[in-house]
C-alpha cells in the first residue's frame, strides 16, 4: 500500500483532521500584486454595460479571494489589503 510521501499529508486527510499544514515564502506569493492588478485593469478596461453585468460575479470571486488571503497571510498583509480595497471600490460603484 502506498502511504504517500514523507511529510505529506493527503488533502482529505487534512480536511478530516482539520490539520493544515503549510509552508509560505515570498516565490509562492510574489506573483499575487501583478495578478490583482491585472485582473482589476481588465475589469476596469471593459464596457460600462458589461462591467455592470458582471460586477456581482467579480465582487463574489474577489471575497473568496480575500478569504484565501487573510487565511493564508493575515489581515494585514499587504496583498490582503489590497483586495479590500478592490472590493471596497465594487461595492461604492
Amino acid at each position: 500500500m502506498f502511504d504517500g510521501l514523507p511529510g505529506f499529508i493527503h488533502p482529505t486527510v487534512a480536511q478530516a483532521t482539520g490539520f493544515v499544514q503549510r509552508s509560505v515564502n515570498n516565490d509562492e506569493k510574489s506573483y499575487l500584486p501583478g495578478w490583482l492588478q491585472n485582473i482589476e485593469r481588465e475589469f476596469q478596461s471593459l464596457p460600462e454595460d458589461v462591467k455592470e453585468e458582471i460586477a456581482p460575479d467579480f465582487l463574489e470571486v474577489l471575497n473568496k479571494v480575500q478569504a484565501l488571503l487573510k487565511k493564508l497571510y493575515g489581515q494585514k498583509d499587504g496583498i490582503t489589503l489590497k483586495t479590500d480595497g478592490m472590493i471596497a471600490s465594487l461595492k461604492t460603484t
